[in-house]
C-alpha cells in the first residue's frame, strides 16, 4: 500500500494499522510519502501513526495472548518491508512501528529518510531481509528514534545502519 503527497499538502497521515498480511507485493509492503502522525490543532500534540500494537492483553503472569504476538505481518514484498519518506523523499513525523513481523523483503526491513523525524522501533521481529535490517538516514536538522527490544537477525545487510547528510 502506498501513500502519498504532494510538497504543499499539509494533510497527515495517521491511525493505527493492526492485523494485517502484507505480502507479496511488486514494491515496498508499506511506502509513506509524507507527512506522518495527527496534530491536535489546539493543544499542538502530535499523536504517532501506529503501525502496530503497543498496549496487549496479558493475564495475570504479564503472558501475551497468542493471538495478539504480531500488529502485522510484512513478508515477501520486492522492496523494502516499510518504507518511510516525505514527497521530496524526505519524511516529517511522527510514527511508531510496534509488534511486526518483517522478514523476507528483497531491499531492506524498515527504511526512514527524514529532514526532522520522530520515531519508536519496538518489539519487532526484523529478519531474512536481503538488506539492512534497519536503515536510517537523515539528510536535515536530525532524526530521533528509540530502537527498543527489536530481533534482527539474519538480514543480508547491516542489522542497524545510521547515516547522517545534508546541507
Amino acid at each position: 500500500s502506498t501513500f502519498g503527497q504532494g510538497p504543499t499538502d499539509k494533510r497527515r497521515i495517521g491511525g493505527t494499522w493492526i492485523q494485517n498480511l502484507i505480502q507479496d507485493n511488486a514494491d515496498h509492503g508499506i511506502n509513506i510519502k509524507g507527512i506522518h502522525g495527527l496534530r491536535n490543532e489546539i493543544t499542538n500534540v502530535i499523536t504517532p501513526l501506529l503501525i502496530g500494537m503497543e498496549d496487549l492483553d496479558t493475564n495475570q503472569d504479564g503472558i501475551i495472548s497468542p493471538d495478539e504476538e504480531r500488529g502485522n505481518v510484512i513478508i515477501n514484498n520486492q522492496l523494502d518491508g516499510i518504507q518511510i519518506a516525505g514527497p521530496d523523499g524526505n519524511s516529517t513525523g511522527r510514527i511508531s512501528i510496534v509488534r511486526n513481523l518483517i522478514e523476507g523483503n528483497q531491499t531492506g526491513g524498515i527504511e526512514i529518510t527524514s529532514l526532522a523525524h520522530t520515531s519508536l522501533i519496538k518489539l519487532n521481529q526484523i529478519s531474512k531481509n536481503n538488506g539492512i535490517g534497519i536503515n536510517l538516514q537523515t539528510t536535515g536538522s536530525g532524526m530521533t528514534t528509540m530502537i527498543q527490544d527489536n530481533l534482527i537477525t539474519e538480514n543480508s545487510g547491516d542489522g542497524i545502519e545510521l547515516t547522517s547528510g545534508g546541507t
